[in-house]
């Protein structure tokens, strides 16, 4: 099982940078970014210092698909469109359920766990993608 875990840094590097891609295109002012800082001011959460935000999220984001490589290798997924399908299922089985969860504990508008999970989904998609085409 442990042979799952060898990790290639270049798949790992590409999906990061996608990630990055898609993060900053998603919450830009002309994409979803307005709408998204209208929901947390009226929420009147103090949103996290933007450096460090920044940092945690590329951390967990090569974390998760350090995970999802493995996850690959495991599966023999080999294809972008196979990539795509774990990586959606995944958001859907994993992703979804938590975020609704934790949308529910606290509160949040309907509109903001749908604006955040459909990107993760398409983050969590698209990234997995890239690292299975690299197989």
């Amino acid at each position: 099982m442990l042979q799952h875990f060898a990790f290639a840094p270049l798949p790992i590097l590409a999906a990061t940078l996608l990630v990055v891609v898609l993060n900053a295109a998603w919450y830009a002012p002309f994409a979803f970014g307005k709408i998204w800082l209208r929901y947390h001011q009226r929420l009147k959460k103090k949103l996290p210092e933007a450096k460090l935000s920044i940092v945690f999220t590329l951390c967990s984001q090569i974390l998760t698909l350090c995970m999802v490589s493995a996850l690959q290798n495991g599966l023999g997924i080999t294809t972008f469109n196979e990539g795509v399908l774990l990586g959606f299922i995944l958001g859907l089985g994993l992703i979804g359920p938590f975020s609704a969860a934790n949308a529910i504990y606290f509160g949040l508008p309907l509109q903001l766990w749908g604006l955040d999970f459909s990107h993760h989904l398409l983050v969590l998609a698209f990234s997995s993608g890239v690292l299975a085409a690299f197989h």
